[in-house]
């Protein structure tokens, strides 16, 4: 009877071993790599000088606001606000981060702006523009564990000089 080939005295085996091994430390790389150190927060609350929240100011229409698509959050924040708070964009940018639902109006202007959320499924965005200022907040029901960074594309006649973010939640 003929004895199977073990693996350990195979020539060919060391080659598939080594494809292996290269493959494992690819994925132990890029795995150590994607789950680096969370970003900063990108919660902006105004100072006890500045008024907070958004009520009382000319409210920016739903409409207006617009979520980045999941499978292009990585890229609005590694081509746009990785360092800074807020970036003008043309229509067909913003377009393609909301996944081709931006609606280009004339005289607005699509901002990408660094956001907060609490519980994303029980909540949603307002916004409000006065002064170039613009102040976002996530209200949502339930407790919030954390405070999780979303890029927002907001309509604006403007590009703002300050943006404040801030989340809550009614239990």
């Amino acid at each position: 009877m003929r004895r199977p080939r073990s693996l350990a005295f195979d020539p060919q085996a060391g080659s598939v071993r080594r494809h292996l091994a290269a493959a494992l430390l690819v994925l132990l790389v890029s795995c150590t790599d994607a789950t680096a150190a969370e970003p900063e927060s990108w919660l902006r609350v105004p100072s006890e000088a500045q008024p907070s929240g958004v009520s009382g100011r000319a409210d920016v229409p739903q409409k207006d606001i617009y979520e980045v698509v999941p499978t292009k959050v990585d890229t609005a924040i590694f081509w746009y606000l990785a360092k800074v708070r807020l970036a003008e964009i043309t229509c067909s940018q913003a377009d393609f981060l909301t996944g081709g639902h931006y609606g280009c109006e004339l005289g607005k202007i699509p901002i990408l702006v660094r956001a907060v959320y609490g519980n994303g499924g029980t909540g949603m965005f307002s916004a409000a523009y006065k002064d170039k200022t613009l102040y976002i907040f996530h209200g949502s029901l339930g407790d919030i564990d954390t405070l999780k960074n979303l890029p927002l594309i907001i309509s604006l006649p403007s590009v703002p000089a300050e943006v404040y973010t801030s989340a809550g939640s009614v239990k």
